[in-house]
């Protein structure tokens, strides 16, 4: 269950977050004064007992607890559906993206320490060999230090 103190419309950090050549990095970032963002998404309660699959972002505090949290679409997923000629659909895997630029909102809050990154896909491995499989962390950015700007950072 995600932390119900953030009350909108309030600050919010829009974030363009990558991942290149096995990273992920800030690459540009602004400050919004006031919004309201979409409700936080809560996980299934049997999460903590055997995994959820997926793809999610959370802005987390100091001690790991989460702040806000989005679901999404999971951005190393390359396959696509094929129909036959009867209409059977079938799907075949492509190679995982090089590159991926995911845009992230988070609520521009004191306590806001990281972003933490999901995913029951490794983006350099093949999406044949990971079906269903729990999520992970895959990333922990840091989101203290100098906010805003045009520029961005890294």
């Amino acid at each position: 269950m995600t932390n119900s103190k953030v009350k909108f419309p309030c600050p919010v950090r829009r974030l363009n977050v990558a991942w290149r050549d096995g990273q992920w990095a800030i690459e540009k970032e602004s400050r919004v004064e006031s919004m309201t963002l979409p409700q936080s998404d809560d996980l299934p309660e049997n999460a903590k007992e055997g995994g959820v699959s997926g793809f999610w972002y959370e802005a987390v505090d100091e001690q790991g607890r989460t702040i806000y949290r989005q679901l999404r679409m999971d951005p190393f997923s390359a396959g696509v559906e094929v129909f036959d000629e009867g209409g059977k659909i079938s799907r075949k895997h492509a190679p995982p993206p090089h590159d991926v630029t995911l845009k992230v909102r988070v609520p521009d809050v004191p306590e806001l320490a990281a972003l933490h990154i999901y995913s029951s896909t490794q983006p350099s491995e093949p999406e044949s060999v990971r079906p269903g499989r729990p999520a992970q962390r895959i990333a922990e950015i840091s989101l203290r230090g100098e906010r805003g700007g045009d520029d961005g950072r890294q």
